[in-house]
């Protein structure tokens, strides 16, 4: 097409999404991973995915490795009938505190390290993500540590290891039925309805 000075008015803007949440963990490859492919799940569901723009990151500089979804996370999400979204993990990024209005941390250290680079001025809302669980567990607990109360993890006390076994799947089934009954709440606050 030859250029007029008016064929930019004949081509159609793509509309941006309505709304847009990234979901964040430290590396990207087991709980925000789960937690989007929940979301995407419950948004298809209703038939408003063209209204959403969704998306996972981590804080970690580990979350810069490419890593692939952990297989425990494929498994659960699978075995709850859910598409897992797989790709590489990637680190959260400050074009994302512009881009997303919604930035759901799985646990304070996540935020903690969320809010550090918020850029001043930035609407973002930048909070957990189970803060919209209505049983109330505010902290989606990191399956691949083997403690029971994740408050009393010391990474400084050596009888507290990182557990080589990745977690067991019930563990991850834990932490999908807090991001599921979250992404429900969070899915219904942002857009005023119930499914």
């Amino acid at each position: 097409m030859a250029f007029t000075g008016l064929n930019f008015l004949k081509r159609k803007k793509k509309k941006s999404p309505k709304y847009s949440v990234m979901f964040v963990c430290a590396v990207n490859i087991q709980r925000s991973p789960m937690a989007e492919a929940i979301f995407y799940h419950l948004v298809e569901q209703r038939s408003e995915l063209n209204k959403w723009d969704i998306a996972s990151s981590g804080v970690s500089s580990e979350a810069t490795h490419q890593q692939p979804v952990s297989p425990c996370t494929i498994t659960v999400l699978e075995d709850n009938h859910i598409k897992p979204r797989l790709h590489p993990s990637r680190k959260l990024c400050h074009d994302d505190f512009k881009h997303y209005r919604y930035i759901l941390c799985m646990d304070e250290d996540n935020l903690r390290l969320a809010k550090e680079k918020l850029p001043h001025g930035c609407k973002a809302k930048v909070e957990l993500l189970g803060n919209y669980d209505p049983k109330g567990e505010r902290i989606v607990v990191d399956p691949i540590f083997d403690c029971n109360d994740w408050n009393a993890f010391d990474p400084n006390n050596p009888a507290i290891i990182i557990n080589p076994r990745l977690g067991n799947l019930s563990d991850y089934e834990h932490v999908f039925q807090q991001c599921w009954r979250s992404c429900n709440t969070f899915l219904d606050f942002v857009t005023g309805q119930k499914a």
